[in-house]
């Protein structure tokens, strides 16, 4: 099971994404190539507009962003609704 647990304040401070979908074999899951693309793609949008830290293993992704602002809760935005 994929779980994508996103961080709140005034504004989204960054996510963690845990798991597989287990929708197809490992290499091949098209669920969790989805949610790997959108997950890096906004991970490289937001270290246009703030300091990030980030760690991305095999399954587990966890990103914090230092410095949170309009642009950077945007893209958490659109994130989360993309994975909705």
């Amino acid at each position: 099971m994929l779980n994508v647990k996103p961080f709140a304040g005034k504004y989204r401070t960054g996510f963690t994404v845990e798991g597989h979908a287990e929708y197809a074999e490992h290499g091949a899951d098209i669920v969790c190539s989805a949610v790997s693309a959108m997950t890096q793609m906004t991970l490289a949008s937001l270290m246009r507009y703030s300091t990030v830290t980030s760690n991305v293993e095999s399954g587990n992704m966890s990103v914090h962003i230092h410095a949170p602002n309009v642009y950077t809760n945007c893209l958490m935005e659109s994130l989360m609704r993309g994975l909705r």
